[in-house]
């Protein structure tokens, strides 16, 4: 039976249980968790879906005092915060321009939308 596949979040759950990690933040070594630095609910508004589970960046292992006065928002005292952002953002529109391009075809020469209105003949 084939088991579920391990993303790099889950080797860093892995990690919490070596007794040398501490929090980030305050340096406690107990009631430990993986913490994204750009919150999962900012990744999925940017349809960032498979960053949340393998973006190793983006994770960093705090006490869960530390997590809960974080929460789901932006630290912009961690110094990692402003190039995770960036690097979200250029991700996002990566992932637009390829939407794009697929959606786009050529037809007549000329570059068509697969959503735009297609004229019908008129009926007689």
């Amino acid at each position: 039976m084939k088991g579920k596949p391990k993303t790099k979040l889950f080797e860093w759950q892995k990690k919490l249980k070596d007794k040398e990690v501490k929090c980030s933040r305050c340096g406690r070594n107990y009631y430990l968790t993986v913490d994204h630095i750009i919150p999962q609910n900012l990744l999925l508004q940017l349809n960032l879906v498979d960053e949340i589970y393998n973006w190793e960046e983006n994770f960093e292992i705090v006490c869960g005092a530390c997590n809960k006065f974080k929460g789901g928002m932006l630290d912009l005292a961690n110094p990692k915060t402003l190039p995770l952002l960036e690097e979200a953002f250029k991700r996002a529109k990566l992932q637009i321009e390829e939407y794009n391009q697929i959606s786009r075809k050529i037809e007549n020469g000329k570059w068509v939308y697969f959503y735009e209105k297609r004229t019908r003949p008129k009926l007689k």
